[in-house]
């Protein structure tokens, strides 16, 4: 199994706990990094919603997870422990 294959169940395990509500960061939380995010020159609006150009991550779910993280040097938010 290659890096390719490993981001893709990592980002399916990341979008079933945001359904699930698994791990869910607080709602405050939530609110803080969609609105780093929405400043943030690194996100994309689709059509099929808000994606992060750097990681590739639908940011209304990666959002939502405590245990994820902004992917950009130096992070935008970090993950909650």
């Amino acid at each position: 199994m290659g890096i390719a294959d490993n981001k893709f169940f990592a980002g399916v395990a990341g979008v079933a706990k945001a359904i699930t509500r698994t791990g869910r960061a607080p709602e405050q939380i939530i609110i803080q990094r969609r609105q780093i995010c929405v400043a943030c020159p690194h996100q994309q609006i689709t059509m099929a919603g808000k994606k992060c150009a750097l990681c590739g991550c639908w940011t209304d779910l990666k959002t939502v997870n405590a245990d994820q993280f902004c992917p950009a040097t130096p992070p935008r938010w970090n993950a909650i422990p």
